[in-house]
């Protein structure tokens, strides 16, 4: 059901034509961090000790991206090529 629902909302995000869906999951869960990369988020960044649990437990978060629409190497090319008009 969760799998079905993940590709349920990027397909629904691809028809509406949004660039990029973003998510944090805590770091701990090994699980959901396997299935986010499954369908190509990668890891953006680490929030450390950003959840302060009730117990006092500090968590930290992984904020994961997917780029809709263009490849992460179209991308990659059109940022070099702005860079390159700027003289950079």
């Amino acid at each position: 059901m969760i799998v079905w629902s993940l590709a349920a909302a990027i397909e629904w995000a691809r028809e509406r034509s949004l660039h990029k869906l973003s998510l944090s999951v805590f770091a701990h869960n090994a699980a959901a961090i396997a299935l986010y990369r499954k369908f190509d988020f990668v890891e953006e960044g680490r929030r450390v000790k950003h959840y302060r649990r009730a117990s006092g437990e500090l968590w930290d978060a992984i904020d994961m991206g997917l780029l809709l629409g263009a490849s992460i190497a179209a991308c990659a090319e059109s940022f070099g090529a702005s860079r390159s008009r700027r003289g950079a």
